[in-house]
């Protein structure tokens, strides 16, 4: 779980690294909002990542929702067996329900 997440952090963080030497005012506003939508990604992969790894009971549909939403506004698309797929998984068995 933790090595998809750490795999896209790196992706999203790398993309960060490459326009870090440019200013916010170099940057036009579709660059600033990839840069944002990546950023929030990273956040709530770090969130979701982190309770799917300490305390996988407790990952719900919302967390789940939400981690699909960052990854899809971030990316374009969601990872096959990515962090999003997980969560969802995770929160359809601990809701007892046969998938998300």
């Amino acid at each position: 779980m933790q090595s998809e997440v750490t795999k896209q952090r790196n992706a999203a963080t790398a993309n960060d690294q490459s326009t870090s030497t440019q200013t916010s005012t170099q940057l036009d506003p579709a660059e600033q909002s990839q840069l944002d939508r990546e950023a929030n990604y990273v956040e709530q992969a770090d969130k979701v990542g982190t309770k799917m790894a300490t305390e996988p009971e407790n990952v719900t549909k919302e967390d789940a929702n939400k981690m699909h939403s960052k990854e899809h506004k971030a990316f374009g698309n969601t990872e096959p067996g990515g962090v999003a797929s997980q969560a969802q998984s995770l929160a359809a068995e601990n809701a007892g329900d046969k998938k998300a």
